[in-house]
């Protein structure tokens, strides 16, 4: 098991985790999410040793990662979110300088063969690594972090850079390597998540949000109502579009972006009132470009626990603007 109990990161004045804590065990698979800059590679560099918090523990199987880093450390397998290649190294090199650095006590070449082909590098292994492709680096990466059998494995965006035919067979293995072991997984991409996770961590500005099974947090809501997330692109500019639609009943919250002329929205609202927001940006001569539903109880979940929403008050500001 990892635990990770009250962990508290500051870089000066700036907090960048506060009082963080949770722990994953054998066969889970936990989706790590939030927004960028939420503090996920920041929790994940703690829980592997390669930083340190400011309060707080972490400990790997009974090994505190500060105060027994080998131990904890071999317990434990990381990819980053930039893999740490040597990119004049061909992949089997690169490979073996691994196995050397780690001392593993396993015959050299089963175990190198077995990861190579494992992460699909056979067609690549006497290339040198700085000609390899983005996803074919992140394969190695990949590589590296599971050559000494770790229980545990933290992954750091691990289909950055894959096409979707390699982002299929990456989770398939992830779901793979859950049967030893646990892993924690952090993307921005949430239908990949919900295909593999069974829990979900949610991180927002440093704190936690929520952590749970992955069919109970679409329950989790702030309040008792069911919400739900329409997403539009509105021809106009974002002032205009909130104060269009200040004031109409059953909206929620609304987190509204403008981009060159147009305002992208994300708008929660208690119920179906599309017919209401059409005949309202109608009647102000802002045209919709697109709209759909978000499709997924992760994606409303995670709009309604962890996106800084735009409040419209009855002037059309977001909270937080001043006149």
């Amino acid at each position: 098991m990892i635990e990770v109990k009250c962990v508290t990161k500051k870089y000066g004045k700036i907090t960048a985790l506060k009082d963080f804590s949770f722990s994953l065990e054998s066969g889970d698979i936990v989706g790590f999410i939030g927004p960028n800059g939420a503090g996920k590679s920041t929790m994940m560099k703690i829980m592997t040793g390669c930083l340190a918090p400011t309060e707080g523990s972490v400990t790997v199987n009974g090994f505190d990662i500060i105060d027994d880093p080998i131990k904890a450390k071999k317990n434990i397998g990381y990819l980053p979110e930039k893999p740490p290649l040597y990119p004049r190294f061909t992949v089997s090199e690169y490979l073996n300088t691994i196995f050397d650095i780690k001392q593993l006590k396993v015959n050299r070449k089963e175990r190198i063969g077995e990861v190579i082909e494992l992460t699909g590098l056979s067609g690549v292994a006497k290339r040198r690594i700085g000609n390899l492709s983005n996803g074919y680096c992140q394969r190695v990466g990949l590589a590296q972090a599971i050559l000494s059998y770790p229980p545990f494995l933290v992954l750091d965006e691990p289909t950055s850079g894959l096409d979707p035919a390699q982002k299929r067979d990456m989770l398939m293995l992830v779901k793979k390597l859950s049967k030893t072991g646990g892993i924690i997984l952090s993307s921005h991409i949430l239908s990949e998540i919900d295909s593999v996770c069974n829990k979900i961590l949610m991180i927002n500005k440093g704190s936690l949000v929520s952590f749970g099974d992955k069919d109970e947090l679409g329950l989790k809501k702030n309040d008792d109502r069911q919400k739900l997330a329409l997403k539009y692109v509105v021809s106009g500019e974002r002032t205009a579009v909130l104060g269009a639609l200040s004031g109409l009943s059953g909206i929620c919250d609304i987190a509204a972006d403008e981009k060159e002329g147009t305002t992208e929205c994300i708008i929660t609202v208690y119920e179906d009132i599309r017919e209401k927001i059409f005949m309202r940006l109608s009647q102000n001569k802002l045209p919709i470009l697109t709209c759909f539903v978000m499709s997924t109880d992760l994606e409303n979940a995670f709009l309604n626990m962890t996106c800084d929403k735009a409040k419209v008050n009855k002037n059309g500001r977001k909270r937080g603007d001043t006149a």
